[in-house]
């Protein structure tokens, strides 16, 4: 488009063209509403996607070969966890990082990292076998908020009611949730945010069904457990099999007796506890689990190895009841970052609400924690380096 009207008199001509025929197509502009499905994804994709431009040379050189409309496959290689490792390019990426794959993606292939939503729909059954696209939900121009960009005609349900027409009557005989609650937000249950960036989590854009047996293997959280925080993978396991027909997970002891969400942030990897750190603030999920037992988690948090997970961490625990007014410097030292954790325990102890109790939530019957089990979890957390490359 630049190139074509630098010429003044092209530029005229186009501008006189206009009184004769206004609603002419400019032929130098692709509009991705106008494109077949992938190509329209791909104009997003250029960018929104993790991989390499086959010719990195001619990309350093004079920028980027691919215009909107072309087949983006013809000069970017994009890269899923189940890509042939032993492609030249990718095998290249991974020599100077290893661990360009576990920073990017859960181990079921679905990516973890913002702005490479592409990736997602690329696993996602509804790209390949219909024509979702990116402007199905999002609007770059009508947008209501541009912290989301959503067209204002696919906010709620809505963009998923357009083709699953056969929940458009009472939804809550799909969700087994009230129709008006957070668990009949399509997008909850099928979008969870599993996605990090920008110290927040953010929706994946994999489009699934939640699954026990999808978190056992790969470590991604499910989002019945991202909700109902306080409940075991046992839990939603069974209900998944009752409402569902999935087939009942094979789970160890910690999985049947302790709510998965505390065996994340207690033992998880490094985007494990910090998606977890972000859902221990999210209202819906308080709604649905109580927060008085929340704080001590998120103060165990605000000593994370991670900065990262840490800010995270504070964000939700000033959201928490008896929180008010609560400083902390996420990149404090680290006897500073302990004294303020321990501020926190001594602010919920103060709180006088009652607290809930249970083995599941490691809180005994007097209130107090179970320091034994609590400890031998925080032994197993996966100290595994991960670089998440936002």
């Amino acid at each position: 488009h630049v190139t074509h009207y630098r010429s003044p008199l092209r530029r005229y001509l186009r501008y006189f063209s206009r009184f004769a025929d206004p609603d002419a197509p400019d032929p130098t502009i692709v509009n991705p509403a106008k494109l077949e499905p992938r190509r329209s994804a791909e104009v997003c994709g250029q960018c929104h996607s993790f991989g390499v431009w086959d010719d990195e040379e001619a990309y350093r050189t004079n920028g980027f070969a691919y215009r909107a409309g072309d087949v983006l496959e013809e000069e970017r290689s994009v890269f899923g966890y189940t890509s042939n490792r032993q492609e030249p390019q990718l095998q290249e990426l991974l020599e100077g990082d290893p661990n360009a794959m576990e920073g990017r993606f859960w181990a079921d292939g679905t990516v973890r990292v913002a702005g490479r939503e592409y990736n997602g729909l690329l696993e996602d059954v509804h790209f390949s076998e219909s024509e979702l696209t990116c402007l199905t939900c999002h609007s770059l121009h009508g947008y209501e908020s541009p912290d989301d960009q959503l067209d204002p005609e696919s906010l709620g349900n809505q963009s998923c009611l357009g083709c699953h027409t056969e929940y458009t009557g009472d939804v809550s005989d799909h969700t087994r949730h009230q129709a008006a609650s957070s668990g009949s937000e399509c997008m909850n249950c099928h979008m969870p945010h599993t996605t990090y960036g920008l110290f927040s989590a953010m929706r994946s854009h994999r489009i699934d069904n939640p699954s026990a047996q999808v978190s056992v293997y790969s470590g991604r959280p499910n989002a019945c457990n991202l909700c109902h925080l306080d409940q075991t993978l046992e839990w939603s396991s069974q209900y998944l099999n009752e409402w569902y027909d999935q087939p009942l997970v094979d789970l160890d002891e910690d999985e049947r007796s302790i709510s998965a969400a505390i065996l994340w942030a207690l033992k998880g990897d490094a985007v494990q506890r910090t998606i977890l750190a972000w859902h221990l603030g999210w209202g819906p999920a308080r709604e649905a689990s109580g927060d008085g037992w929340i704080a001590p988690y998120l103060a165990q948090l605000l000593t994370d190895p991670y900065s990262a997970t840490r800010q995270v961490a504070y964000r939700s625990i000033t959201r928490l009841p008896g929180f008010s007014g609560f400083t902390y410097d996420y990149v404090a030292s680290g006897p500073e970052i302990g004294r303020k954790a321990n501020e926190a325990i001594q602010r919920w102890m103060g709180v006088p609400a009652p607290v809930p109790t249970g083995y599941h939530l490691l809180i005994g019957a007097d209130g107090q924690i179970n320091l034994s089990e609590w400890t031998r979890l925080l032994g197993q957390r996966d100290e595994r380096p991960l670089t998440i490359r936002e």
